[in-house]
């Protein structure tokens, strides 16, 4: 779905996973969660962000959940769009429901299409969760502690009595996974500097427990293939388009180490002389179709010559 893929939304789409049920029954009272389903739809490059099979007083349906960030001016015609690939592929009648992370312009429900005349066509329902909107006590009452870590993003949720006691309920049952998620949403909310500075310490005596949480895991191995992805497209962004050296060079030295770390000295040496960045950014090419450190040392040694 467009408008996510930042920590924020991927670690949504991680909570569902530790916590699929808790979901369910926030979209839909009632439903029991029977199987999480394949999120790639068919026939063309199109992924839900979530997609359940679940019971509803006793028989099969899907839920199809999607979470944005941003305002989107089509948004009800892609959940359609999904609602009516997904009830093909497997044959169940789907429920459609956008949950919105960020105060935004929402999705109207229900999609209506009519004639010229008037004359209704199409009338599609689904549902719409703004997290700003639902209360700090409406969550904690419900008890689903797979949500309790969506609670700094409620309404007046962005408090530190709240994360407190989002806290002392998830470590007195033993959820560490589910802090671990806490402490994500939590420190992306808490952007205040006196605030943030609270909230490593309050959540540093558990770092040596969520560290072992697979959780805490892959979201910080998300958030480093990220750092490294966005380091490398802004190193050659300022080379290739404002023209400017050391961009280039960022990006050389970041594929090299990446790569072919034992020829880091051979490529400090060559940066140190070579400054054009036509030249730059070729070596740039010829490193990042290397196929072994010797095609890559011919390359540095090549750019050597050519420079």
């Amino acid at each position: 779905m467009e408008g996510v893929g930042g920590p924020r939304d991927n670690g949504l789409k991680k909570l569902v996973q530790a916590a699929p049920q808790d979901f369910d029954t926030l979209v839909l009272p009632g439903s029991l969660l029977v199987e999480e389903m394949p999120t790639a739809l068919p026939n063309r490059e199109i992924y839900t962000d979530v997609l359940h099979k679940v019971h509803l007083d006793g028989r099969p349906m899907l839920l199809h959940l999607e979470f944005q960030k941003n305002s989107h001016t089509r948004m009800a015609e892609r959940l359609l769009e999904y609602n009516v690939l997904a009830s093909r592929q497997y044959k169940l009648p789907v429920l459609s429901c956008v949950i919105y992370i960020s105060r935004v312009k929402v999705a109207k429900a229900p999609l209506i299409s009519a004639l010229p005349d008037g004359q209704e066509v199409l009338r599609f329902n689904f549902r719409v969760i703004k997290l700003w909107e639902l209360s700090v006590d409406e969550l904690l009452e419900a008890g689903h502690k797979g949500l309790y870590p969506l609670l700094p993003l409620t309404r007046n949720g962005k408090r530190p009595e709240v994360v407190e006691t989002m806290i002392t309920d998830l470590v007195a049952s033993n959820n560490y996974e589910l802090l671990a998620f806490a402490y994500l949403f939590s420190s992306l909310t808490f952007t205040d500097q006196d605030d943030q500075a609270w909230l490593k310490r309050r959540f540093a005596v558990f770092y040596d427990i969520l560290e072992e949480s697979w959780a805490y895991k892959e979201i910080a191995e998300k958030a480093r293939e990220k750092g490294l992805e966005k380091g490398l497209e802004e190193g050659l962004e300022k080379g290739l388009e404002k023209g400017q050296q050391n961009g280039l060079i960022q990006a050389l030295l970041a594929i090299v180490e990446t790569r072919f770390p034992a020829l880091l000295p051979q490529a400090n040496a060559f940066v140190e002389r070579v400054h054009d960045p036509s030249v730059l950014h070729h070596l740039i090419v010829r490193l990042t179709q290397a196929q072994n450190a010797e095609e890559a040392r011919h390359s540095l040694s090549n750019g050597n010559a050519a420079s």
